[in-house]
């Protein structure tokens, strides 16, 4: 593990404090075997605990990152394909009935939009999404490409959706108060993302699912989410513990190309019996003290 001190200035995108230190992870991209050049450290919050990438990707960092195929469900395989529609089915359905199928809705980061898809079919009535890779969209619902133009349309939400997005963003602050911008009075955002104070993230070094190295920029603790949340201007913040096979399964997965030596990107043909023997591990993470290893946050405007 290194010992080498953070870099001068260093700061935590979280909460701003400069009391940081690198965790010594050396980490692997073991979704996409990224050919970037440039390196980063995975440091950690001394006070609010969260992760962060240093120094700060930037756009054009980010664009050595992704592939036209990231994360792409064609690359899934059929029975993989149908287990993330059936779960993504029930999470539209819970979402329509939690936020009203007349809700102005914004899936930011919705990939080829189909949540989208899935919304409309659970009867949302006024749905779009945001992405700004050059994916084919899935869905006949507005995809939009560039923030700033959807906020000079006038256009307004009373639901943004951030599933697994909001640690992907480069220019956090930036966006984050955009997005308060695009909502309307009494509105929110609404969604989940890895907890970076988890015990998994220190145990699992970089082998952890949820690292995602070098895609997830800033990785929230509750603490740091709240705190950074008052910043962006939203008036209220919070956070709760929600069950996710996604950390887990990702680890299984990690773990097995490191020990076998794979280098394939995207999911080994293995990869839906790891999902599955993520059972037993998420319902122990429930059940343990402390916070689970995802978390689900609402921001109200």
């Amino acid at each position: 593990m290194s010992d080498r001190s953070a870099r001068l200035g260093a700061f935590c995108p979280a909460c701003r404090s400069h009391d940081v230190s690198p965790t010594g992870i050396e980490p692997i991209d073991f979704e996409g075997f990224s050919t970037s050049t440039k390196a980063f450290d995975v440091v950690r919050c001394n006070g609010c605990r969260s992760l962060f990438l240093d120094p700060p990707p930037t756009l054009t960092d980010t664009e050595q990152f992704y592939s036209e195929d990231y994360m792409s469900k064609s690359a899934h395989g059929a029975i993989l394909r149908r287990m993330v529609d059936l779960w993504d089915g029930i999470g539209a359905r819970r979402f329509a009935k939690r936020f009203g199928a007349s809700a102005a809705v914004l899936d930011y980061g919705c990939g080829d939009g189909s949540f989208v898809q899935h919304l409309i079919a659970a009867g949302c009535t006024d749905v779009s999404g945001y992405e700004p890779m050059p994916i084919a969209p899935a869905t006949s619902a507005p995809i939009y490409r560039d923030l700033d133009a959807l906020i000079e349309t006038g256009k307004r939400f009373d639901v943004i959706r951030l599933h697994n997005s909001i640690e992907h963003l480069v220019e956090v602050d930036a966006t984050m108060s955009k997005l308060r911008a695009l909502l309307e009075p009494g509105g929110c955002v609404s969604g989940e993302t890895a907890n970076g104070a988890h015990l998994s993230s220190k145990t699992f070094g970089a082998l952890w699912g949820y690292l995602h190295y070098p895609y997830h920029t800033v990785i929230f603790s509750p603490r740091g989410l709240i705190e950074a949340a008052r910043r962006w201007g939203y008036s209220k913040a919070e956070t709760r513990d929600t069950l996710t096979p996604g950390a887990w399964s990702f680890t299984f997965e990690h773990a097995a190309k490191k020990w076998l030596g794979i280098t394939r990107r995207g999911h080994l043909a293995v990869y839906p019996l790891m999902l599955l023997a993520s059972g037993p591990p998420v319902l122990l993470d429930r059940l343990l003290p402390g916070r689970t290893t995802a978390m689900f946050f609402r921001l109200d405007a």
